[in-house]
């Protein structure tokens, strides 16, 4: 479990996907990064996917397992995924989608990696409003309507010059 427990330290797994409005990792990107960490203790990560029936419904179990050079097993997550039928999937489709939602999250387990949907790190950062950006989406305006809302929608910046300047300017070019 020492082994283990080093590798949960030193494993960095950014999550670099973007979609959906949000960031996330993929499976793959958890593979990818922990690879060089097993090499240094010469360990194996193995995964296992079956399909189990709980209660009428069909899940995909996936299994990840830590595994030292002399083939035993130090530890392992398991996680599941329901196998529903989605909209314009094949059902080869689906079981994949079911397989790769299995694998991360028991990866996750097995690796200590905080991917829950409360994690911080999850949603998109958030922009804050800067009297630049307030500006430009001012410039941007094309219609009266546009540039109203713009200036609706920046209170804090309404007395600054530069704001005011470029509702002025965005008021005589749109009355011409």
């Amino acid at each position: 479990m020492k082994r283990l427990a080093k590798i949960q330290r030193a494993l960095k797994s950014p999550k670099d996907q973007k979609g959906y409005g949000f960031v996330y990792r993929k499976a793959s990107d958890i593979l990818q990064a922990v690879k060089p960490l097993l090499e240094e203790d010469n360990l194996t990560i193995l995964l296992n996917d079956i399909v189990e029936e709980i209660g009428g419904k069909y899940f995909l179990v996936s299994e990840a397992g830590l595994y030292g050079s002399d083939g035993n097993k130090i530890a392992k997550a398991c996680a599941f995924a329901e196998m529903d039928s989605h909209k314009g999937m094949s059902a080869e489709q689906a079981t994949g989608a079911a397989s790769s939602y299995a694998r991360k999250y028991a990866l996750c387990g097995l690796l200590a990696i905080d991917d829950s949907s409360n994690d911080p790190d999850g949603l998109e950062p958030k922009k804050e409003p800067t009297i630049d950006r307030a500006v430009d989406e001012m410039n941007a305006a094309s219609t009266m309507k546009e540039a109203q809302d713009v200036w609706k929608k920046y209170p804090q910046f309404q007395k600054y010059v530069e704001l005011i300047e470029a509702k002025e300017e965005k008021k005589k070019s749109l009355t011409k």
